[in-house]
């Protein structure tokens, strides 16, 4: 039993390496692209979606596109999803555009060999459609810009803005038209138009056709977005896809139908806020490129056969030492944490955002005195004990009734109940710059007064069920 048991250890061992190199090398490999949807309700009648009810999720009214002809006129105005009846009225759209250029050597350049597609610059239509009023520029932001927004050794922009209040600006720039039987754009890289672009967004406004599937590949990660899946013939939905600029990629031939996008130029800038609803994130974590990575380590029987807590300390900081983190935290989250927290929670398991003490606390509770303390288990065994809190609050100061280090039942007074989970599978160590002082305390050196402290990182913590009882649908 004991080799038995020995070899599914490894195994285990072997998955959390295998998926701990994989979160490592996520900004760099793979932190590349993220897309999602938006359902339209057609009985809609404002732009923005309902941000009032976590129970609610984001919706769109039809889209409106009112378009000019070559002499500046108005020439037509078109919903989508398009009504019956209605579809000369797309043909008319679809007419209007000019052949679609792409950008070479510094210049336009027209080759339908390369790129076959029909557009309309932003001047010459509108939309009632804005990025903004439905989270997707607030889903860039988390998922995209921690990548960007802070190179090595560079702290500012050229106008002084902090990289910690970097935002996303989204700037209309094309609508496109690939139409059946062959419109496509071979692989290509886009051309940044100015110094401050890092990406584009395309937006598939809902209309039936097949093909013209978007490929996004970054080193040797790909992702394959299909911008005109609907999950049912009833279904109208708006898929959207966003990536960095010196990504190669390509839209395939559009087969049947007509394939209308808005292109966005992303821009980085001093962060203009918003809002990301709670429940219903705009972002669909299926695009994350770790989203296949945790999915099958879930599903293997050589992961927490038996279950247990799975724990990720976050990678980006987050001011979690007063009250208000319960408020912004997990909806806060940006980068690795966010996709992180996503995934597991779209898998149906519960996923919280904790304050942790640092293992120190264990430590400090060694006891010294006893005449049977064994130094070197007693450590092993304090380190295999995580304590997570019941949620965040501002620092505290223990220990003054008995003017030495801090117990539990301290903690439980100040905090309430906690939990203490062991041998918590951590995916990384925890970087020691992102924890904060949750405590001090009096203590005694000799005849001398000092102050310690105690720290607590911001952590995801998973409860990962047994095997036989592991469901992993989605929410």
């Amino acid at each position: 039993m004991s080799g038995a048991k020995s070899l599914l250890e490894a195994a285990e061992d072997k998955v959390m390496e295998q998926l701990s190199d994989a979160i490592k090398g996520y900004n760099s490999t793979a932190a590349f692209s993220c897309g999602g949807t938006v359902p339209i309700d057609i009985r809609s009648t404002t732009r923005y979606g309902d941000f009032t009810s976590a129970k609610t999720p984001i919706t769109s009214p039809p889209v409106t596109i009112r378009w000019d002809d070559q002499d500046g006129d108005v020439a037509g105005k078109i919903q989508f999803p398009v009504p019956s009846g209605k579809e000369n009225v797309l043909e008319k759209l679809v007419k209007s555009c000019q052949p679609a250029t792409f950008g070479f050597g510094g210049g336009n350049v027209l080759d339908e060999r390369i790129r076959k597609a029909g557009k309309l610059e932003a001047s010459e239509f509108s939309t009632s459609f804005n990025p903004y009023d439905y989270g997707i520029v607030d889903a860039v932001s988390q998922a995209l810009l921690p990548g960007i927004a802070r190179p090595e050794g560079i702290d500012k922009v050229e106008n002084g803005a902090n990289a910690q209040h970097w935002g996303v600006v989204a700037e209309l720039y094309k609508l496109n038209a690939y139409s059946a039987p062959s419109d496509k754009f071979k692989p290509h890289v886009d051309t940044p138009r100015g110094l401050t672009q890092f990406g584009s967004l395309v937006v598939c406004l809902p209309n039936p056709h097949e093909g013209g599937i978007l490929r996004v590949a970054h080193k040797s990660v790909e992702r394959f977005f299909d911008l005109g899946r609907n999950d049912s013939k009833t279904d109208s939905t708006i898929h959207w896809a966003a990536f960095y600029s010196d990504c190669e990629h390509e839209v395939l031939p559009v087969t049947s139908g007509h394939r209308i996008t808005l292109t966005y130029q992303l821009y980085v800038s001093e962060h203009l806020g918003g809002v990301v609803h709670p429940t219903f994130p705009t972002a669909d974590p299926k695009f994350y490129p770790l989203y296949q990575s945790l999915k099958e380590m879930l599903e293997s029987p050589a992961f927490m056969k038996k279950g247990g807590t799975l724990g990720f300390h976050c990678v980006h900081q987050y001011a979690h030492t007063n009250n208000t983190a319960n408020q912004r935290l997990p909806h806060a989250l940006k980068g690795i944490d966010v996709v992180i927290f996503t995934i597991f929670k779209s898998l149906g398991l519960k996923t919280q955002v904790r304050p942790v003490l640092d293992q120190e606390f264990n430590e400090g509770e060694l006891d010294w005195n006893d005449p049977e303390f064994d130094e070197e288990e007693s450590e092993k065994s304090a380190k295999s004990l995580t304590r997570a809190l019941p949620e965040f609050k501002e620092i505290v100061i223990l220990g003054e009734e008995a003017g030495f280090e801090p117990q539990d039942f301290e903690l439980a007074k100040h905090w309430g109940k906690y939990d203490i989970f062991e041998h918590v599978k951590w995916l990384d160590q925890g970087d020691q710059k992102n924890n904060e002082i949750a405590m001090a305390f009096p203590e005694w050196c000799g005849n001398e007064h000092e102050t310690g402290w105690w720290y607590s990182f911001a952590a995801i913590l998973v409860d990962v069920p047994p095997f036989s009882k592991r469901n992993l649908g989605e929410d």
